[in-house]
């Protein structure tokens, strides 16, 4: 490195250009060898060799894995626009010039990279394109070096420079795709109830990919011969490899092409077509990265993209957000107290109400969601000032807080012209006022930073941003025309809420939104879905989760009725006023591992439900990570003509707790008959990314499995069955056999799910069986998740006892199943709860048929409580 430092020096000094010629083949020469010493020594070979290769000529590159072609470039179509002119290579209006090569090292680990210099005849614009190779990632970065001015196409959904372009070739290896996205050319609606689910087609010369402002987002591409290939294979079960393609870097500035010039069979990104000048040394990067499976590239590239920016992951996040500990309670829209009180009351005495009510019945609300209804709106609807109305809340923000008790997550939405914080309308910060589409934008610091300063005083503790994608495409114009608008924007918001000690939810983001969240740590939540609506069919968010979580942000599925029919509630006389499946709106909403806030009216709570999803004193039970999409179900989507596809919402859950992985799995509006065996639940994205060095080998996931999944090494146990059972009927600290039976499950006694729609739904425990063959933990019998690491800390046999902490993280690789390398026929766990609080607990006597014994404890006095499946104990 240091020599060829050197070499770089001397080429900046005036020497011959024969000197030169000399110079530069020597650095290439060095690079080659740099490259293959550090490859070898690393063991990218012969595991996975990713490589590239360009034509410096043409600026032509391919991309290969394992010497097989995945993606490719003609060169074609590089271009950029200055002063209403768009230049292009392809009528040499833009040529190459120079074409450089590198090495170094970043965040991401030791990489090499071509510099490729496309420039104006007159050389006065310049736009380097750079492609740099990692282990497992490739990434192209457009920089332009001189300022570029009427850039504008006027047309939000293209681009004004294009670098890199992708063909989509039939002769390369792929042949699916995902796309995670906000719009969808097979929706044609921001408002569809899976608005930002993933749309999955073919990866082939007629692909349209929809891109433009909604339409660009991560977007992962596999072969699906490999996959099909794979599960055939007792060895892999199903892995293959995949690539996720995503915007990486100034993101909010950063499209796929989807004006209507854009070409089918081709991926062109660049800086979005409304804007209106390129300053100099902007630029923008795409990332190519190198995976295995769905879920499992997913969740690395996250992994990646996090350790770039150094964002927290999703576990961090939750105990940085109170609204991701505990139970709270929902105004939002679909709620019933959403722009109505209860009758008789204003708002002030509504919540309070609800607080009594709730205090009484059992219902330990920690926090209150307050939308849109609280504060003062503007002319154009925007929010005029972020201050109680008089008539809601009489006494103030202070007072609801003060009398409650209870924490605030308050909803926000775009800003109007008339909003009193400009100094337009007479007050202090600079503003964009944007009368024509009614909206206006905060343009410093300064702002932030003063209008979050006195809010936790009357409890705010979330700061709901909503109306992302309106303020960023309708309501303030400048933001698609200057193209680091938005990035500042978002990056004030974000500043403002740490100076203050407060989290963000983002709600009715463009995906551009979300990966930008990327580089803020107080973003720790966005919405997964659409508002909900009794009876919509928002609740299903397992593909959406897959994204979430790997971009360390929790999902949250909004609100729930907890009951059917609310008489009085504000959407009578609509479709929308009844809610036919409370259960699996509860079960949903928990599985997000996100916030769980019902919004019934006072009185009609269903309590028992409620109380599925938390501890006495509200603290949530959740799996470790959400309940995620299983890459079988994806494939589905691509084609639905595949081999061991399946159809419907098929989700897959992990909870580590006390040393061990167990799952969860969630069935629901599936046509066909399915078989479930544990790879499907291996696969839900195990990183394999090194926080204290760069982009790890591309290990077999199933490495470090000790068993083969043919052996019986788990036990499923249908939940809703534990569940129906009367729990009065057990006798306090002593063991009592139920007529609930488990059984067997391994790829050759798979779990068989029959079709269901999401009344009858499916909801299975898979419990790791303890090396000794006999028993196995099945958790608290009366909530959905009756692992959760938020009540379980230990487990210990006569021999062995295994701790964790509270919070695991899903990016550390663990094998699913107990981690004990030896046993007993005894087991003890470790639980804590409310003083007083009684647990029942279930054991799975394997010996027995599978047979559950439950097993009731009162927390002591301590806060814990050790049982065993013999009875209670005062110890481990």
């Amino acid at each position: 490195e240091i020599l060829v430092g050197c070499i770089h020096s001397l080429l900046d000094h005036p020497i011959s250009l024969y000197n030169r010629k000399v110079m530069r083949n020597l650095i290439v020469l060095i690079l080659i060898f740099e490259w293959s010493v550090f490859s070898y020594a690393f063991g990218l070979f012969p595991s996975s060799s990713l490589t590239v290769n360009v034509n410096e000529d043409t600026g032509a590159f391919n991309i290969s894995l394992n010497n097989e072609v995945w993606f490719g470039s003609t060169g074609k179509g590089i271009s950029f626009q200055n002063e209403g002119i768009n230049y292009s290579i392809d009528d040499g209006s833009l040529i190459i010039g120079n074409v450089n090569s590198a090495i170094g090292r970043d965040t991401w680990g030791r990489f090499k990279e071509i510099q490729i210099y496309y420039q104006t005849i007159d050389t006065s614009k310049t736009m380097i394109g750079f492609i740099r190779s990692y282990k497992r990632a490739i990434t192209f970065e457009q920089k332009i070096i001189n300022s570029l001015n009427n850039t504008s196409i006027d047309d939000v959904n293209g681009i004004i420079t294009k670098f890199p372009i992708l063909d989509i070739d039939n002769k390369h290896i792929p042949d699916s795709s995902c796309l995670w996205t906000s719009w969808d050319s097979e929706f044609q609606s921001l408002y569809d109830t899976n608005w930002i689910s993933p749309t999955c087609r073919d990866w082939s010369e007629t692909t349209s990919l929809p891109g433009g402002i909604a339409g660009t987002g991560p977007m992962v591409i596999w072969s699906e011969s490999m996959a099909t290939t794979t599960s055939n294979n007792n060895e892999n079960d199903g892995l293959f490899p995949s690539f996720i393609l995503s915007p990486m870097e100034n993101v909010m500035a950063l499209s796929l092409d989807a004006s209507s010039t854009s070409k089918n069979g081709q991926a062109a990104y660049g800086i979005i077509g409304n804007a209106s000048f390129v300053p100099d040394y902007f630029s923008t990067k795409t990332v190519l990265f190198l995976g295995q499976g769905i879920n499992g590239v997913v969740s690395d590239w996250g992994s990646a993209m996090r350790k770039w920016y150094g964002k927290q992951d999703a576990a961090s996040a939750r105990r940085s957000d109170v609204t991701l500990q505990y139970l709270g309670y929902s105004t939002d829209n679909g709620a019933y107290y959403y722009y109505q009180s209860a009758p008789n009351m204003n708002y002030e005495e509504t919540m309070k109400a609800v607080k009594d009510n709730a205090d009484t019945v059992g219902l330990p609300f920690r926090y209150q969601l307050l939308d849109s209804w609280w504060y003062e709106h503007g002319e154009a609807d925007g929010v005029e000032r972020w201050d109680a109305v008089s008539d809601v809340f009489p006494d103030g923000m202070s007072a609801v807080y003060n009398q409650t008790k209870l924490l605030i997550q308050a909803h926000n939405r775009w800003w109007d012209p008339s909003n009193v914080y400009a100094t337009d309308n007479g007050g202090e910060f600079d503003f964009i006022i944007d009368e024509p589409n009614g909206g206006a934008l905060p343009l410093q610091q300064a702002f932030w930073d003063n209008f979050l300063s006195d809010k936790a005083g009357w409890g705010l503790r979330v700061y709901e941003q909503d109306w992302l994608y309106n303020e960023f495409l309708e309501k303030v114009s400048l933001l698609q025309q200057d193209p680091t608008l938005g990035r500042r924007w978002l990056s004030q918001m974000n500043q403002g809420a740490l100076k203050n000690g407060l989290t963000i939810q983002y709600c009715m983001p463009h995906m551009r939104h979300l990966l930008q969240s990327l580089e803020f740590q107080a973003v720790t939540q966005a919405r997964a879905s659409d508002d909900y609506k009794p009876s919509n069919q928002q609740w299903a968010i397992g593909a959406q989760n897959v994204l979430l979580d790997a971009l360390g942000i929790a999902p949250s599925k909004d609100s729930f009725w907890s009951v059917s029919d609310e008489p009085g509630n504000p959407y009578e006389g609509t479709s929308m006023s009844y809610e036919p499946y409370p259960e699996t709106q509860a079960l949903v909403t928990t599985l997000s591992a996100g916030p769980v806030a019902p919004s019934d009216a006072i009185g009609l709570a269903n309590v028992d439900l409620i109380m599925r999803s938390c501890m006495k004193d509200g603290r949530l039970l959740q799996p470790s990570a959400p309940a995620k999409l299983i890459d079988r179900a994806f494939r589905f989507r691509a084609n639905p003509d595949i081999d061991h596809g399946v159809d419907g919402e098929v989700w897959g859950a992990l909870s580590l707790a006390a040393g061990r992985t167990f799952g969860y799995v969630f069935a629901a509006n599936v046509t066909s008959s399915i078989s479930i065996v544990p790879s499907d639940l291996l696969h839900l994205g195990t990183s394999h990314f090194s926080s204290s060095g760069g982009l790890g080998e591309l290990n077999q996931m199933n490495e470090g499995r000790e068993e083969n999944d043919s052996e019986s090494s788990w036990v499923a146990v249908n939940v809703r069955d534990v569940l129906s059972m009367n729990t009065n009927q057990y006798s306090p600290s002593s063991s009592s056999s139920v007529t609930i039976y488990g059984q067997e499950f391994s790829k050759t006694s798979p779990l068989e799910i029959k079709p269901c729609d999401q009344n009858d739904f499916n909801f299975w425990a898979i419990l790791p069986i303890e090396p000794g063959g006999q028993l196995a933990y099945f958790g608290e019998i009366d909530k959905w998740i009756g692992t959760s690491s938020s009540r379980l800390l230990t487990m210990s046999s006569s021999s062995t006892s295994i701790s964790s902490t509270t919070s695991t993280s899903t990016s550390t690789s663990t094998s699913f199943g107990s981690g004990q390398e030896q046993g007993s026929d005894t087991l003890t766990v470790e639980l804590i709860g409310s003083v007083g609080e009684v647990l029942s607990v279930g054991f799975v006597d394997i010996n027995n048929g599978y047979q559950l014994n439950v097993i009731q404890c009162a927390v002591t006095e301590t806060g814990r409580i050790f049982i065993s499946e013999t009875g209670c104990k005062a110890n481990a």
